[in-house]
């Protein structure tokens, strides 16, 4: 990736792209994840963990997601000093950036899975994360739509934008409004993170997810989120609460085996795979003509039936 740089130097400075943008171009950005997938091999090969330790029962994820609430609504930090002898339980007011970067968590980890790291790296408000709804079969924006207020969350993919896109081209995905407890919805979290807290980093950008620390002079709070960030948020989530660094990846083959555990339908295996977007073994890709956005209803109910039954009920 550094050689690419170095090659194409004299194109970068022509066009003027900057630190974050240049990393944009196809070859500097396929290097780039050959790099950091090598990156990743090489460490979980030094660490001489087993696949096996970064697996948890599915009922521990939902426990962790429970625990990343709570501290999402947390707005004191509490701690004990002692006066005189005595103790006291003292508290301060946490900052906005805390509490900005623990719901930015939340979010990331109510989406994994269905969704892989490109799909939420990709994310970005008006063009791949656009509020409104379809009529006809086609989608209309919520500054068109007469009552706004019933306007829905849709993700949308260009077919470069995710695995299987080659085959299954643009992808439009419906984002449920689950409802989270304490009479808060998951869209209640979106917004409130869209209008509020993702403001706070001042990004220049519309990338949903970003970086929210500083770091050298390479990185910049309100930088684009990517996969490496993700990955950090998750394991730290998981090493936290449930004290093994579950990955991201890891996430998704948990989800699967957990579906075949508790005997999920052929249906809703198959919307599972659409939303995972990649193939199962028997899935008839060229002859299936079922629209997208039915197709995966199944795992989107099921998978709220699962929210409301084991945390937020």
């Amino acid at each position: 990736a550094k050689l690419a740089e170095y090659m194409y130097r004299d194109e970068i400075a022509r066009l003027g792209l900057d630190r974050r943008t240049y990393h944009q171009i196809p070859i500097i950005k396929k290097l780039r994840e050959i790099q950091a997938s090598r990156a990743r091999l090489k460490r979980a090969t030094a660490s001489g963990r087993p696949s096996a330790q970064v697996n948890v029962p599915w009922r521990t994820v939902f426990q962790v997601l429970k625990q990343q609430q709570r501290k999402v609504e947390k707005p004191y930090s509490y701690f004990v000093q002692i006066v005189n002898g005595k103790e006291y339980l003292g508290r301060n007011k946490r900052n906005k950036t805390a509490m900005a970067r623990d719901l930015q968590t939340f979010l990331i980890m109510l989406a994994l899975p269905p969704d892989r790291i490109q799909g939420i790296e990709a994310l970005e408000l008006g063009k791949s994360l656009m509020q409104g709804t379809f009529e006809s079969g086609e989608f209309v924006p919520i500054e068109r739509i007469a009552a706004p207020q019933t306007a829905v969350w849709y993700v949308r993919l260009k077919a470069n934008q995710y695995k299987t896109g080659a085959t299954h081209g643009e992808f439009w995905g419906k984002v449920p409004n689950v409802p989270l407890g304490q009479g808060r919805c998951f869209y209640d979290y979106l917004e409130r993170w869209i209008t509020e807290d993702r403001l706070v980093f001042k990004p220049d950008h519309n990338k949903l997810f970003i970086k929210t620390q500083n770091y050298l002079d390479k990185v910049r709070a309100g930088d684009p989120i990517n996969r490496a960030s993700i990955q950090g948020y998750v394991r730290g989530a998981f090493s936290v609460y449930a004290g093994v660094p579950v990955p991201p990846q890891t996430l998704r083959s948990m989800f699967v085996t957990f579906l075949n555990q508790v005997g999920a339908s052929e249906a809703e295996l198959e919307a599972a795979a659409a939303a995972m977007h990649h193939s199962r073994a028997t899935q008839r890709s060229h002859y299936d003509r079922q629209d997208k956005l039915s197709k995966m209803q199944p795992i989107l109910e099921l998978h709220q039936k699962f929210l409301l039954a084991c945390v937020f009920a």
